[in-house]
């Protein structure tokens, strides 16, 4: 399956009993594409620094210190990236609530703020056995690892797995994942869903990044 000349996007099916699969596959990308960045940063840090020698500090780590404008200024080196927990929260009446470092956290570069209200709606109709995935909306991972359309599906899949007290499901429900979708389809997917405040949000990511 292909976007376009170079775009390559592969279309897999998982069941609800397979999440260990599709998270550990989207961590293998995201963590790829974080040692990428990392790497392509460390070399401008090492043309930056010239020799200079490193030093610790306290609160910033290591790094280097050049003068600019009569001032000394402390140059951080780049830390090298982790492989990113898939991980929520649970508090009893409290809700649910994403991690900072989870791979669901504030949704990512691409995407809105997770709403918990809808994490639990979908968690509801999974309990009751009512939950019917649309095929024709999959989930959409990029080639970074970043979840730009479906994340509260993931995180309800996530949550349900993790409840202490889990219910008894009769149903392995599959779920249709796009991977290799470029990070611009984001403004295209769920438009039902995504208010105007949502499009600000996801474009400034898109200006921090």
């Amino acid at each position: 399956m292909s976007t376009g000349n170079t775009t390559k996007v592969e279309a897999v099916t998982y069941r609800l009993s397979e999440l260990d699969k599709l998270r550990d596959r989207i961590n293998e990308l995201r963590f790829a594409a974080e040692t990428r960045e990392y790497e392509t940063a460390l070399k401008a840090y090492n043309r930056r620094r010239r020799g200079r020698k490193e030093i610790q500090q306290k609160d910033k780590g290591t790094g280097f210190e050049i003068k600019r404008m009569g001032r000394t200024e402390f140059v951080q080196r780049p830390s090298k990236p982790n492989r990113i927990l898939w991980h929520w929260a649970f508090s009893l009446g409290r809700g649910y609530k994403s991690d900072e470092c989870g791979l669901l956290a504030h949704g990512g570069r691409h995407n809105r703020p997770i709403s918990e209200k809808r994490v639990r709606e979908y968690i509801d109709t999974m309990c009751r056995c009512q939950w019917q995935d649309n095929l024709i909306d999959p989930i959409a991972v990029t080639p970074n690892g970043e979840v730009i359309n479906g994340q509260h599906r993931l995180a309800a899949m996530h949550m349900l797995g993790g409840l202490v007290h889990k219910p008894k499901l009769d149903k392995d429900w599959q779920f249709l994942v796009l991977f290799g979708v470029p990070a611009d389809q984001v403004t295209l997917s769920d438009l039902s869903r995504r208010s105007a405040k949502d499009f600000t949000v996801i474009a400034g990511k898109a200006v921090a990044a």
